[in-house]
């Protein structure tokens, strides 16, 4: 087939299968194109163009552009991650794999945003097409910022720290901090797994284990002093 008679074999293909695909994959989240085996782009769906609107983006990513040459654009502005997608795409239209997943920053002048762009080969017996789909992972990024900065200050905090599992049996210690160690001498791989009572030794009776045990049950928090042993 030539580039044209070819083009219109994928959107002949797309076509048998409508209106049900289509408007399946306009109703995905996800920006979603499909490639011909030169890395044109031959259809995108709704989300895919109405990102383009919003980020003011030109011809160059709508159906009849090159996406490998969109993504040696990108290179030439100084963009690693495009250099590595536009090698997954070819090894996906190549044969040589059947999906290539990467995690990319796509930041415009007012949002800091990632995306995960996977590439998969198009299930049709005709000519190699891939079909690549970017999807905004911002929020799941920001929050793992948000307990790696958490995690941070937990770590840092002077305060002995002990994270227990009310879930398990026995209330097992999950995490313990620095501090926690300095404080009493073990190390965490001497707590992970067991429960706090282990720090009273023998002095099981005292009254704010008690306090402790009921706010437990209670699911609220409390305030007790105890008498712990290193």
């Amino acid at each position: 087939m030539d580039g044209v008679s070819d083009r219109r074999y994928v959107e002949r293909t797309l076509c048998e299968s409508e209106p049900f695909a289509r408007s399946v994959l306009d109703s995905l989240s996800a920006n979603i194109v499909v490639l011909d085996e030169s890395g044109t782009i031959v259809f995108v769906n709704r989300a895919w163009r109405e990102f383009a609107r919003a980020n003011a983006a030109d011809g160059n990513v709508a159906e009849d552009a090159n996406y490998l040459q969109v993504c040696e654009s990108a290179v030439e502005l100084g963009s690693k991650e495009a250099a590595a997608f536009a090698q997954g795409i070819r090894s996906v239209l190549s044969g040589q794999r059947e999906e290539f997943a990467l995690e990319y920053p796509c930041h415009s002048p007012t949002e800091q945003r990632w995306f995960v762009g996977r590439v998969t080969r198009f299930p049709s017996g005709g000519p190699a097409r891939a079909v690549v789909a970017h999807e905004n992972v911002t929020e799941r990024k920001r929050a793992e910022e948000a307990l790696r900065l958490r995690d941070m200050a937990i770590a840092a905090s002077s305060n002995g720290i002990v994270i227990t599992d009310p879930s398990q049996s026995d209330n097992p210690i999950t995490y313990v901090n620095p501090a926690f160690e300095r404080m009493t001498g073990y190390s965490a791989q001497e707590v992970l797994g067991r429960n706090c009572r282990f720090l009273q030794g023998t002095d099981r009776e005292q009254p704010a284990l008690e306090v402790l045990r009921t706010a437990l049950q209670e699911g609220r928090g409390c305030q007790a002093v105890l008498r712990n042993y290193k």
